[in-house]
């Protein structure tokens, strides 16, 4: 009886903490989105620094600036790009309406032969009216990933200090700690997830660069309009695992088949669009990333779902490098080690991290 009380607290309190931390990701994600932001890129950008910092002898903050200063420029241009891009489209959306209209009549008309019956039109003055009203809206998402204007100054602000203090957790680590080893196994700890992060962000990002070459050059092979808008798009989704690109290539095959007037033409570039999908995942993927995260497809595939209840865009792409991170705190500590096995993929061994520690 003592036992299955002790087991049924434990439950209870677990699922307690779980229904906590929730609620405490929802509620505070206008805060922890832009912090999370941060952290990712700052420990992607600090080896870096470090390097430049030594090679130019630059001060620190001015150094630290000229960095921050150039993502704000980079995603500001993104942004407005995105903007620029979809009031172009939305401008010219009565053609496009028009050119759904004729093929929804033609196709009407071939499914009568069969007896079915479709709409052979639709409200264009509905469409207009209900992009016109939220086109905005789907300019912050698509260019901002889930992050609102405000937010990428906050992310800039929680970098410039975490750049300028990244000292302080080690002096933290030394002070709190006392014992050598324990101070070794943090330090080695912090040491594999930067490496982590910095191999996982730097790779996706150039992932992202290639994709989006690749995609330009076939959408301009096949002379599709707004080209450099679709294959910049696509090559954002594409930091969504499994779900971005598909979706991605259904928007573009969609939107070919509105402005084509062949029907193949239209197939032949979403077939294209998606190779440059084989090829990323097949190629690219593992000669930049790797296996960087090592976790199994089921549990990436699991996180991006929660991570977009919770946190919408932004979470599918920022809950995988946060399980990456989970998994080391699990693998360092020999009680919890066994638990990574459930996050990590078939071959995976349980690493000594004891080990690790020793050889620095």
């Amino acid at each position: 009886m003592e036992f299955l009380e002790g087991r049924l607290f434990k439950t209870t309190i677990t699922l307690l903490f779980f229904y906590l931390l929730v609620s405490i990701l929802i509620i505070g994600k206008s805060f922890l989105i832009p912090l999370v932001w941060a952290i990712l890129i700052g420990l992607a950008s600090i080896r870096i620094l470090q390097r430049i910092e030594r090679k130019v002898k630059i001060n620190r903050i001015v150094l630290i600036l000229l960095f921050v200063l150039s993502i704000i420029i980079i995603i500001l241009f993104i942004v407005y790009f995105f903007y620029w891009e979809i009031s172009n489209i939305i401008e010219t959306l009565p053609s496009f309406t028009r050119d759904i209209s004729d093929k929804l009549h033609q196709i009407s008309i071939s499914l009568k032969q069969y007896g079915i019956n479709i709409p052979d039109h639709i409200n264009r003055e509905y469409i207009s009216a209900e992009l016109e009203i939220h086109h905005e809206t789907v300019v912050i998402v698509l260019s901002s990933i889930g992050v609102t204007i405000a937010d990428i100054f906050l992310i800039c602000f929680y970098l410039f200090f975490m750049l300028y203090y990244q000292g302080i957790g080690n002096s933290f680590i030394e002070q709190k700690l006392k014992n050598k080893h324990k101070i070794e196994k943090a330090k080695t700890m912090i040491a594999k997830i930067q490496h982590l992060v910095n191999n996982y962000i730097v790779g996706l990002l150039l992932i992202t660069l290639i994709t989006f070459i690749l995609n330009y050059v076939v959408l301009l092979l096949f002379q599709l309009k707004f080209a450099l808008f679709f294959a910049l798009f696509v090559s954002i989704l594409s930091l969504i695992p499994y779900l971005g690109y598909p979706l991605g290539t259904l928007v573009i095959l969609l939107f070919a088949i509105l402005t084509k007037d062949n029907m193949l033409t239209a197939i032949f570039t979403a077939v294209f669009v998606y190779v440059n999908n084989i090829i990323q995942e097949n190629i690219l993927r593992p000669w930049l990333v790797g296996d960087q995260l090592k976790i199994n497809a089921f549990i990436v595939f699991f996180f991006i779902i929660i991570g977009g209840i919770i946190w919408g865009i932004a979470g599918m792409v920022l809950f995988l490098p946060i399980v990456g991170i989970i998994k080391i705190f699990l693998e360092s500590n020999p009680k919890t080690a066994p638990y990574a096995i459930f996050l990590a993929d078939r071959k995976y061994k349980i690493p000594d991290f004891e080990e690790e520690v020793k050889k620095g």
